[in-house]
């Protein structure tokens, strides 16, 4: 498998080779996502180089300390809309330089493969988030039910809060050049259904004609957001969903960044609401927790649930583009399963 990955990703092998590992190290699957694969290398076998030196590339970097094993991420051609992997790429070092995401180590020419620190994933017993082969998680209408009572002053998961803490010192770094708002997203999406709907599929021009039809409620729900953002822009992930959140002990790290923006904090927030499944009270305590530290006085309410439901909608959108251009199943269902979060 992995002499496989190195005929596909120029530079790869000299890569491994100059960190120390063998090129018949053995590689063993983490993960199988939509829109990249990833891969743990050299499990079980230690480098024969203690650091990350020497390798002839433009993209390495250095890291501190041994490094085991590395973890190996294959790019999919995926037409997502995203930030591009020039973008993705400093944001994912910026994160890394402040403690808060793995560091990472190689990146190839064409951006279709990176090396990065492997980091153990430790999820608590009690993290209580949506399943990460699922996309099933709260609705905006669930959202309202949770925000109603007095946040507790501290919650009663500590994974709680240390996704807190990654939310808010996240926020204090660099606003990326690209910046993206959520009518921007928005039109951006509305632009490429339209461009795409003749040749899809029956079934995907379907799904696009009821996103559409909801136009005016989509638009509702932006201006809501945005007059609630007051202009507010930042360091936005925008997708720390759990499949792209690594545990320990002591903190809580963010993997892929191929959304990452300068956007508003409550598109930042949209996400860990939709697709974390916390109770009530550590919601509620969220919400506070990561809003109070950004200047708001009082929880917007209407437009949290408003910037919840647009996740969703943005969810559809990029299932639709998906399943238009490659036509598999997953990606019908990932826009079905999305959808009923509208409904």
């Amino acid at each position: 498998m992995l002499a496989k990955l190195m005929a596909s990703c120029p530079g790869l092998g000299q890569a491994i080779a100059g960190l120390g590992y063998d090129r018949h190290a053995p590689l063993c699957l983490l993960s199988s996502g939509l829109s990249n694969d990833n891969y743990v290398l050299g499990q079980g076998a230690a480098p024969r180089r203690q650091h990350c030196h020497g390798v002839n590339d433009s993209h390495s970097e250095q890291c501190d300390g041994a490094l085991s094993r590395l973890a190996l991420r294959v790019n999919r051609d995926v037409a997502a809309l995203g930030v591009g992997r020039v973008n993705e790429v400093w944001a994912w070092r910026q994160a890394a330089s402040a403690g808060l995401a793995p560091a990472l180590v190689w990146v190839s020419q064409d951006y279709h493969c990176y090396l990065s620190q492997y980091v153990p994933n430790e999820p608590p017993e009690s993290t209580n988030t949506a399943d990460s082969d699922s996309v099933l998680g709260r609705s905006g209408a669930m959202i309202v039910d949770l925000l109603g009572a007095r946040p507790p002053s501290e919650p009663s998961n500590s994974a709680v809060s240390r996704l807190g803490n990654l939310l808010c010192q996240l926020a204090t770094l660099p606003v990326p050049e690209l910046t993206i708002s959520t009518l921007e997203q928005w039109q951006r999406y509305d632009s490429a259904l339209k461009a795409g709907m003749g040749d899809a599929p029956e079934g995907v021009q379907q799904g696009i004609y009821r996103i559409l039809e909801r136009r005016t409620q989509i638009l509702d729900w932006i201006t809501t957001v945005t007059d609630a953002q007051q202009g507010r822009l930042q360091f936005c992930h925008r997708d720390l969903n759990p499949a792209n959140l690594l545990w320990s002990a002591q903190k809580c790290l963010a993997i892929d960044f191929e959304y990452t923006c300068g956007a508003g904090p409550l598109n930042e927030l949209a996400t860990v609401l939709a697709t974390h499944n916390w109770s009530a009270p550590d919601t509620h305590w969220l919400c506070h927790e990561y809003l109070s530290k950004l200047g708001y006085a009082t929880l917007p309410y209407k437009a949290i649930v408003a910037a919840v439901n647009i996740y969703w909608v943005f969810s559809c959108c990029w299932a639709l583009l998906q399943a238009a251009v490659h036509q598999e199943p997953q990606y019908m269902t990932w826009f079905s399963q999305s959808e009923l979060m509208l409904s």
